[in-house]
């Protein structure tokens, strides 16, 4: 059961008593699941728990009341492996999404490494395990459709239920070890034995060899000392969790997906004479607000109605047009997906309009970035700027996409989204956020006085560079002087707060080397 059998569709709309048969189907799921795990070697099921437990010990030691640097991508490579163990029966090296993914999973994974942001490393926590059960799922089923709806149903299928269900399997496979002396035959007592006799052999020998030598001694303390786990009951508590969670969630994918068909339908469409109004009347709207905004926006606000200012016209409304833009290519993608045309004149009509909409879109995005951009030369930058300008180009690109497929028809719209979506939200982990907008507000600084103290020092240890550049440039204004030595204290106390390997940062460590030259 592996591939394009490794999914069980079952169809109950022949059924009269739908729910009788749901639950009959569910005990039958129920033995079939019993059965398999039957099936799996006792030495499998073993290793499958001694590595989950590994990787609960180095959660517990990477991750708990650590600061998360190399840690985080270490553990994930670390799971990737425990998956790996676990399911090699079921994973083929082949084309796959699932492969793909793994890319990204590990690159954004990667950049706690490198960069502090608070925002993006929150969203990451929850982004990464979600990646890497997407990458897993298509991995050992690479017949589902990922950019279908129906593959999100898949995955919260695999996250709750039958992860749940696998949470407390290893002690019925450790009781399986003990009292099936049939199966316990089958695992090597010799090497058992040896691993018995070598541990006591080799505390004995490692004893002596420290005692003997005083450099030894100096390596092998501090060795034993990096593996010092300190099993209060809170720590045994986490380690216990996370152990049989991520037991039930690899060993989930020894199982088959199974897929109730409850109701047949067919396809939903939508006539085209529908759409074609609505198509029809956004254009007329949306060409009379291109003409009005062109002639005065672009135009640096001449001929303005009496009481309006071109600085309040033009650094308002960039949210509101954001919006609409949003508005209007999930319009696009809807109408390109589900429109069902009469004739070739209606499909080359709505293809018309639909060109057009694209185009008013990425007038109104433009303006959005003009409007935003005029902002933010009298405000400064914020992270939530910063971030709505990278959405901004972000839906630049997806309207390309949106044009090439309403022209061409043959490219897969929701697909070329997705990898889209993807590649961008990879690439913003690389950047550097708060040293950009470091960067761009100590510009404005110096052309016009201006700066939010108070924000700028908030900011995180990616930007020290910039901010510390301050101090040389605020002689006179002891009071941002003061705040810059407050920040390189702040920053400076949690650079130094990493105490052990696995916490490292990139740019913790430049920060270091920085403070040391000078």
């Amino acid at each position: 059961m592996k591939g394009e059998n490794y999914i069980n569709k079952i169809d109950l709309t022949k059924s009269d008593n739908k729910w009788l048969e749901y639950h009959t189907l569910t005990r039958e799921r129920t033995s079939e699941l019993k059965s398999i795990d039957n099936n799996k070697p006792l030495s499998l099921k073993i290793w499958s728990i001694i590595v989950t437990f590994l990787s609960a010990l180095i959660f517990d030691r990477f991750f708990v009341e650590k600061n998360i640097g190399i840690s985080f991508f270490i553990y994930w490579v670390v799971l990737l492996v425990c998956f790996y163990v676990v399911n090699k029966e079921n994973i083929k090296f082949r084309k796959s999404m699932g492969w793909f993914l793994l890319i990204p999973s590990l690159l954004v994974s990667f950049s706690y490494t490198i960069h502090n942001n608070i925002i993006l490393r929150s969203i990451n926590i929850v982004i990464v395990p979600v990646l890497f059960t997407f990458s897993f799922l298509l991995i050992v089923y690479n017949s589902l459709e990922w950019y279908k709806l129906n593959f999100l149903q898949d995955f919260f299928k695999r996250i709750f239920p039958l992860t749940i269900e696998n949470m407390f399997k290893p002690f019925s496979f450790l009781k399986e070890l003990f009292t099936s002396k049939n199966k316990l035959k089958s695992i090597n007592k010799d090497i058992l034995l040896g691993i018995l006799v070598t541990i006591p052999v080799l505390f004995i020998v490692l004893f002596l060899l420290s005692s003997s030598d005083l450099i030894v001694n100096y390596y092998i303390t501090h060795l034993f000392s990096n593996f010092n786990f300190d099993f209060n009951f809170g720590h045994i508590l986490i380690i216990f969790l996370i152990f049989i969670i991520t037991f039930g969630f690899i060993w989930s994918f020894n199982y088959p997906i199974q897929r109730l068909i409850m109701n047949k339908s067919e396809k939903t469409t939508i006539n085209s004479s529908v759409i074609l109004v609505l198509l029809i009347s956004l254009s007329f709207v949306y060409l009379l607000f291109t003409l009005i905004q062109s002639s005065y926006l672009y135009t640096s606000g001449k001929s303005l109605p009496t009481g309006i200012t071109y600085a309040s016209y033009a650094r308002t409304g960039f949210f509101q047009l954001l919006l609409v833009t949003l508005i209007n290519l999930s319009i696009v993608y809807f109408t390109t997906k589900y429109i069902e045309y009469k004739n070739n004149k209606a499909k080359k009509i709505s293809k018309i309009l639909l060109c057009l909409i694209v185009l008013f879109t990425i007038n109104m995005l433009y303006s959005s970035h003009f409007k935003l951009s005029l902002y933010e030369n009298y405000y400064g930058f914020t992270y939530l700027r910063f971030y709505v300008h990278y959405t901004i180009i972000t839906i630049f690109i997806l309207l390309v996409i949106a044009l090439v497929s309403i022209i061409g028809e043959k490219l897969s719209i929701s697909k070329c989204t997705l990898v889209s979506l993807l590649v961008m939200y990879t690439i913003i982990n690389f950047f550097n956020v708060d040293g950009f907008i470091a960067k761009k507000n100590i510009q404005r600084y110096n052309a016009t006085g201006k700066l939010d103290i108070s924000y700028n020092m908030s900011l995180s240890a990616d930007a020290f560079e910039e901010i510390s550049s301050l101090k040389d440039k605020s002689n006179k204004y002891t009071n941002i002087s003061d705040s810059v030595d407050r920040y390189i204290d702040r920053t400076l106390d949690y650079v130094n707060s990493d105490t052990h390997w696995y916490e490292f940062n990139i740019r913790k460590n430049e920060i270091k080397q920085l403070r040391i030259k000078n």
